[in-house]
Parts: C-alpha cells; structure tokens; sequence
C-alpha cells in the first residue's frame, strides 16, 4: 500500500513541477522555456506550425485523345514510309489531383513523348500542338493548347520532351465524374492544325 503512495506522490510532485514550469520566464509561447519545449514537443524549441494538408481528389487516369497518340510528317506522299521525315508521339503520362479550399480540385499532368527520324528525315527542331482537355459529358472545364518540341542533333536520330502543365482546375462539385484527354496535333486528333 505504501508503493501506491509513493507512486502518486511522484506523480504529483512530476504535475507541479511541469505547472511551475510554465510560468518560469520565457514561457510566453513564441520560444518557449526550453524544458517546458522538451517535455510538450520532444525538442528544446517549438516547432514550426503545420502547413494545412490539401486532401486528395479523384484522379481519373489520362486518356490518349483518338488519333492523337502520334503525328507524322513526310517529304512526299502520306503514308509512304520511305517518304517518313519524322513521327511524334506521347510516350507516357502523369497526374497529380488534389483538392484545394476554394471548392476545386486542381490536377498537375506531366506529358512525355518521343521524336523519331523517319527515313526522309534530317536533324534539327521538331514541334507540335498538344491539347489537354479536362471535362465530362456536358461542360469542359479545361481546353488548353501546348507547344510539344524537341531538338535532334546530328549524327542522332530521336530526342524526348517533357511538358508539365499545372493548375488544371474542376469543380468540386462534379465528383469524380470527368475526364483527363490529351493529343497531338491542333484538335488533339493527331492532324497537324
């Protein structure tokens, strides 16, 4: 029965020396006492306060517009590969959603492709229009046209792009009920505009 004392003596003594602490100078919350700071954060300052955490959203995959995964260019007749100058294509994509607090969701989308050399083809500057859309059945909420470009020197026969685009925004409201579209070309069908 004496150990159940002397535990809650320690327990009280333990709880006043931490109330005295507080009012020991420098504990008026912006630096805090140091020992107070070991006992409250683990650390002899106070931490940083947290930024606030931005929740996830829906984030339907990316969807290759149709006809738009690739474009080609040739010194001649379409279609005849000899005649191939060059051929563009979306190689991979990516896609960040999260929710913000004015009621959007907002989606980072990072777009990689490829430029090749056809037969026909000769180093130097290729470029592109690429569309990204963001909508459902009755409203687009983003229509944008990017520059996709890529340099290819001599003596190599492809080079790679990257293009992020960022603050794509949809409305809370619409749920997870929207699509992510993107393709080369003028219209995103892989027709040169």
């Amino acid at each position: 029965m004496s150990q159940k004392f002397v535990r809650l003596g320690v327990l009280l003594l333990a709880a006043s020396a931490l109330s005295a602490c507080s009012a020991l100078p420098g504990s008026d919350g912006e630096g805090g006492n140091p020992l107070v700071n070991i006992v409250r954060y683990g650390g002899t300052s106070v931490p940083p306060p947290m930024q606030e955490i931005l929740e996830e959203a829906p984030c339907p995959q990316v969807d290759i517009i149709p006809g738009g995964a690739a474009i080609r260019s040739y010194a001649g007749r379409s279609g005849d590969n000899r005649a191939l100058r060059s051929q563009i294509s979306i190689g991979n994509v990516a896609r960040e959603c999260i929710t913000v607090a004015e009621g959007f969701f907002v989606i980072r989308l990072g777009i990689e492709g490829r430029v090749l050399l056809g037969p026909s083809g000769a180093p130097g500057r290729f470029e592109t229009p690429l569309r990204v859309r963001v909508r459902n059945n009755s409203e687009t909420f983003e229509d944008r046209v990017l520059r996709a470009s890529a340099s290819i020197g001599a003596g190599e026969t492809q080079a790679n792009f990257v293009l992020v685009e960022e603050n794509l925004r949809v409305p809370v409201a619409v749920g997870d009920n929207f699509v992510i579209e993107v393709g080369l070309g003028a219209d995103g069908s892989g027709r040169r505009g």
